[in-house]
């Protein structure tokens, strides 16, 4: 037997499958998205990005030169 608070919970849950349905159903794909990491090891900013869009951050290089790393963005997308 359904307590109050799991209809509650199961009409929530209805809500928000339908509310991504109408979401997909508008979806557009963005085409490239990029990884970005940035952080500073307390001596310099560095950024990792996946540029190959391979979600692994391993195999990226670590650039400390974002100023470089934003204009080879630049160079890429155009």
């Amino acid at each position: 037997m359904s307590t109050k608070a799991d209809m509650v919970i199961k009409i929530n849950l209805e809500v928000k499958i339908e509310i991504l349905k109408d979401v997909l159903k508008n979806y557009d794909n963005p085409d490239i998205i990029f990884d970005v990491v940035v952080f500073n090891n307390e001596s310099d900013w560095k950024v990792v990005v996946d540029v190959d869009e391979s979600d692994d951050l391993q195999d990226e290089l670590l650039e400390m030169n974002l100023i470089v790393l934003l204009f080879s963005f630049f160079l890429l997308l155009n």
